[in-house]
């Protein structure tokens, strides 16, 4: 059976759901949109679990979070959803202070099952603008404690999803908006996908390029580009960007000596910055770059706003770069 993201995702949360009677979710218009950016939930939610397990809430994002926080750590399994993942800034504190630190500060042995859900990046027909298109996890995995989900195909969200409802630890789970739509055959079979454990999209010995989410799809297409051009690029998705498979990436550039890692945000502070910095200390003695957004907000004009991100073309000329074929 074929599906998309938004699919696969509403089919592993009703599951659940009908699984855990003790789950519930919450989050802004659900009963009118199906949440504004993920269209996630749909009325069958409604009529199969009621009120009392699918909450609608007000727009007041801290309140939700420290809503579902506090049910979480009564025992329940919390799925909230931010309608934008700009505004997990608006729960920075807890986020950021009180939520991955809980274990640490108050010696906490009990399991915090806590995903928060978040549409993040470009719409599929641009225009969000600076404050509803940002990619955020490299904001938040400078926080100790949390887990930080970004996958690129249907099954990965799926399967990390599951084992993200089951690890104990609070997770946020980053759902690219224009990954939404890409449908892929999917098994009707239960099965679950390690988190913190990379994958290999395309395997290649000339150049090993890293990338997630929406940029996943990209690096893959450049992958076909170059592979006409008689260049194997290894392309690694990560899937989780903490705890992040460093091991993969070293493997990786250990036999190909050459790394491009291309992300969706601002090039200083970036995690791509991180990973050359690791693979550096390593001691490969590879090549490296980094292609990334400038130091700069999204546009308002769509054309702007796509010219900001890397395309499939892009990141192909900054492989031949790397290779001194450019």
């Amino acid at each position: 059976m074929r599906v998309t993201l938004r699919e696969g995702i509403r089919r592993v949360l009703f599951e659940e759901m009908q699984k855990n009677q003790e789950m519930i979710m919450m989050g802004e218009a659900f009963y009118y949109t199906g949440s504004l950016f993920s269209k996630v939930i749909t009325p069958k939610f409604h009529l199969t679990y009621g009120k009392e397990r699918i909450l609608e809430c007000p727009v007041a994002e801290n309140g939700i979070i420290g809503i579902a926080f506090g049910a979480a750590l009564a025992g329940m399994t919390v799925v909230p959803e931010i309608w934008a993942a700009d505004f997990l800034l608006c729960v920075g504190n807890e986020i950021v202070n009180d939520i991955p630190k809980w274990r640490y500060q108050h010696r906490y042995r009990e399991p915090i099952h806590m995903v928060i859900r978040a549409p993040m990046g470009l719409f599929s027909a641009g225009g969000g603008g600076p404050e509803h298109s940002q990619c955020t996890e490299a904001w938040l995995h400078n926080s100790p404690g949390l887990t930080i989900v970004a996958p690129s195909t249907v099954k990965d969200a799926m399967g990390l999803l599951r084992a993200s409802l089951k690890c104990g630890d609070p997770v946020i789970f980053l759902e690219h908006r224009q990954v939404y739509d890409v449908e892929e055959e999917v098994e009707d079979t239960y099965f679950e996908t390690e988190l913190g454990k990379g994958r290999i999209v395309r395997e290649g010995n000339d150049i090993t390029i890293v990338a997630w989410g929406m940029m996943a799809l990209r690096a893959a297409g450049a992958a076909d580009i170059l592979k006409a051009e008689g260049i194997q690029a290894e392309v690694i998705d990560p899937r989780t960007i903490k705890p992040m498979d460093y091991q993969i990436i070293l493997e990786s550039v250990k036999r190909t000596g050459r790394l491009l890692v291309a992300e969706e945000s601002p090039r200083t502070g970036s995690i791509a910055g991180e990973i050359m910095t690791r693979v550096a200390e390593s001691g490969t003695g590879a090549r490296m770059a980094r292609l990334t957004m400038p130091d700069l907000p999204y546009h308002y004009i769509p054309e702007y706003e796509a010219s900001t991100v890397p395309s499939e073309k892009e990141i192909a000329a900054k492989a031949r770069e790397l290779l001194g074929m450019a």
